[in-house]
C-alpha cells in the first residue's frame, strides 16, 4: 500500500510532536516556537489538503458560469469582442469532466477567467454600459462565494473570525446552491 499525502503529513506531525519537540532544549525558546509553528502548519494542511482539488474545481466552475452571464449584461457594442472571448473561455478545455485536467490547468484557467472578468467589468464601468448594475450583481455574488471559500480555507490560521465551517462543508454548500 502506498501512503496517501495526508498519511505522510500526519506521520511528520507525529514525529514532530513525539520525537523532535520533546528532544529540543527547553531553554531554546526560538526552536520551541518554530517547531510549534511547524506543527500548527501541518494541522492546517491536514485540514484543507483533501479539499484542494475540489476547491479549485468549484472556483473554476463559478467563473465558467459567471463569464457568459456577465457577457450577456453588456449593452454597449464596444464590448462585443470581449464578450465573445469570455464565452469562448467559459466553454474551453480544462473544465472538470471525465478527462480531469490537472490542478495546475484548472488554476491557470480560473486565473484567465478572473482576468477576463476584471477586464470586461472595468470596460463596462469605464464606458457607462447600461448593463453595469446587472454585471455588478453577478460579480458580487461570485465574490461573496469566493470569500466564503477563502475564509473556510484559512479558518485554522485564526485570522478569519466568522467562518461557515470547514472547507469541505462550505464547498458542498456552494456546490448545492448554498
Amino acid at each position: 500500500m502506498m501512503p496517501t499525502v495526508a498519511q505522510q503529513l500526519a506521520g511528520i506531525r507525529n514525529t514532530m510532536t513525539k520525537v523532535v519537540i520533546p528532544g529540543l532544549d527547553p531553554a531554546d525558546r526560538f526552536a520551541q516556537e518554530q517547531s510549534g509553528l511547524i506543527v500548527a502548519t501541518l494541522d492546517w494542511i491536514l485540514d484543507v489538503q483533501h479539499s484542494e482539488y475540489t476547491y479549485e474545481a468549484v472556483e473554476n466552475a463559478a467563473y465558467r458560469e459567471l463569464l457568459p452571464r456577465l457577457a450577456d449584461t453588456a449593452t454597449d457594442s464596444a464590448h462585443v469582442a470581449k464578450a465573445e472571448e469570455m464565452r469562448a473561455a467559459a466553454a474551453s478545455a480544462g473544465s472538470v469532466a471525465p478527462d480531469l485536467p490537472t490542478l495546475d490547468a484548472v488554476r491557470t484557467h480560473t486565473r484567465r477567467c478572473k482576468e477576463l472578468v476584471d477586464q470586461f467589468y472595468g470596460a463596462m464601468a469605464a464606458s457607462g454600459d447600461a448593463g453595469l448594475s446587472s454585471a455588478k450583481r453577478l460579480v458580487l455574488a461570485t465574490a461573496q462565494n469566493q470569500a466564503r471559500r477563502d475564509q473556510s480555507w484559512f479558518r485554522m490560521t485564526g485570522f478569519p473570525k466568522e467562518v461557515d465551517g470547514d472547507i469541505a462543508t462550505v464547498l458542498a454548500s456552494i456546490g448545492s446552491g448554498g
